[in-house]
């Protein structure tokens, strides 16, 4: 049984080369998850050699860019080395729509389907 904690980003908003911005990974029985996802996120699972293509979910704590703007091009990475796997996500409210007009903005596409589970904050 195992259970590991990486700290992929630990700086504020403003990353600089010895601290990215939010980011864990969790592996849990080798279940893997990423806990918010800030700027260099792929950098940082690369560097630290976390293959984010099995990620089973993504939890979002809110949505200040310093926790979801590496969320793009993580999922991008994935779709373009060929995932097909569907892919849980968790967050506020605004996450799916979030996700859905940056998709449209840059004309992406997934080759695998996201479900986001929204939750409240009261």
């Amino acid at each position: 049984m195992t259970f590991d904690v990486v700290f992929l980003g630990t700086g504020a908003a403003v990353p600089v080369p010895s601290r990215g911005t939010t980011s864990q990974f969790l592996d849990i029985h080798g279940h893997s998850y990423l806990i918010d996802a800030g700027e260099g996120v792929q950098l940082a699972l690369r560097q630290n050699k976390r293959r984010f293509q099995k990620l089973k979910g993504i939890f979002i704590s809110h949505m200040h860019g310093d926790h979801v703007l590496g969320l793009p091009g993580v999922l991008s990475t994935m779709s373009l080395l060929g995932r097909k796997e569907a892919l849980d996500m968790w967050g506020p409210p605004t996450l799916e729509e979030w996700l859905t007009k940056t998709w449209e903005s840059i004309d992406a596409h997934l080759s695998f389907p996201i479900h986001v589970h929204s939750w409240t904050t009261d």
